[in-house]
């Protein structure tokens, strides 16, 4: 009967276990669900789908087009600008996810009356315009609204961080080794110069020579 009595109890506790884990399976799966539920994609686009793209940068606004696989600066086309720097400026802005929505009755209240930012993204089909607005501290996000729509959505600070670049910043930087050959080399020229110029030719050599002799004389 002992035994009996310890295979049941035996029996009952896998049961217990068994359930706890399914239990919590299902739980955290679902907690998965609401999170995916809740998280929203404002703006999701390709780098490679955007054909021009402008933003403001210390009140002026700087604009910029694609010229097949290089970016230009519509404001100077002489510009030599980084790929690298400009792309990735771009990914901060293309993918943009939320967690937090809202309808705001007034923009201003959240600093839309002067944005920290305005940001229009081209395609070949489509214009989006994303405005930055005020810095919400305790969520250290910023709140962004697309186009001339109220619903505002919370979003991390990179897109605003991403998006304060001069067009110094994003020129093409000269390689230092380069610059240091440059140098190098000018510097040889100029002793070599000095050394040929410093050096007496044959027929100076003769004129020292007779003055000299005349000295003796």
């Amino acid at each position: 009967m002992k035994k009996n009595k310890q295979l049941i109890i035996v029996i009952l506790l896998l049961v217990v276990c068994v359930g706890g884990y399914f239990g919590v399976k299902a739980y955290n799966a679902n907690q998965e669900k609401k999170e995916e539920a809740k998280t929203m994609t404002p703006v999701n686009l390709q780098v490679s789908d955007i054909t021009s793209f402008s933003y403001v940068n210390e009140g002026e606004t700087l604009s910029f087009e694609r010229d097949g696989e290089n970016w230009i600066y519509t404001g100077d086309t002489s510009i030599d600008l980084s790929e690298d720097s400009v792309e990735g400026m771009l990914e901060k802005a293309c993918t943009l996810t939320s967690t937090n929505k809202m309808t705001a009755e007034n923009l201003s209240d959240y600093g839309f009356d002067e944005p920290t930012n305005v940001i229009t993204l081209n395609t070949a089909n489509d214009t989006i315009v994303i405005k930055i607005g005020m810095f919400n501290n305790i969520l250290s996000q910023y709140y962004i609204a697309i186009g001339d729509s109220t619903e505002l959505y919370l979003v991390d600070s990179t897109v605003a961080t991403g998006f304060d670049q001069t067009i110094d910043t994003l020129k093409v930087i000269e390689s230092t080794t380069d610059s240091a050959e440059t140098t190098d080399t000018a510097d040889t020229e100029t002793t070599t110069e000095s050394t040929e110029n410093e050096a007496a030719t044959p027929a100076e050599e003769a004129v020292v020579s007779e003055t000299a002799e005349v000295e003796n004389e």
